[in-house]
């Protein structure tokens, strides 16, 4: 049986939403100008698809058709986790998105399923490194 959990593999998915198209996503990934991703859920080091502050993780860039597109290491810089409703503005833009109820849109995009305000999400916030 298969023990491994995301903190063997871990990884940062990214993917098309109605808030951000798969062009734009791609552009910005490809001058490595996302620094930061909301996550739902406290995605500390404790819970299986945690983040470990300081480890290096493969970041993919999915297409509309599912289709892995790009991918690049990063380093895990920092987790912060606050209810939706307390994030800012500030907060969220290095993920690029331009306020809370956008991103409340897109979290409830791809859990399928509404977001409430009181929900805990996270912001994985890292640094690319540098291809030798």
């Amino acid at each position: 049986m298969d023990q491994s959990n995301h903190h063997d593999q871990p990884e940062l998915w990214f993917r098309p939403s109605p808030a951000m198209s798969f062009s734009a996503l791609l552009s910005l990934f490809e001058v490595e100008e996302i620094t930061a991703t909301p996550r739902l859920g406290k995605r500390d080091a404790m819970h299986p698809k945690g983040y470990v502050l300081g480890t290096v993780v493969t970041a993919r860039l999915f297409d509309e058709n599912r289709q892995e597109r790009i991918h690049k290491k990063v380093y895990i810089d920092r987790v912060t986790s606050k209810l939706l409703r307390d994030i800012t503005g500030f907060e969220l833009k290095e993920t690029r998105y331009r306020s809370a109820s956008l991103l409340q849109e897109d979290l409830s995009f791809f859990e399928g399923r509404s977001v409430a305000l009181d929900e805990v999400v996270s912001i994985v916030e890292f640094s690319y490194l540098t291809q030798l």
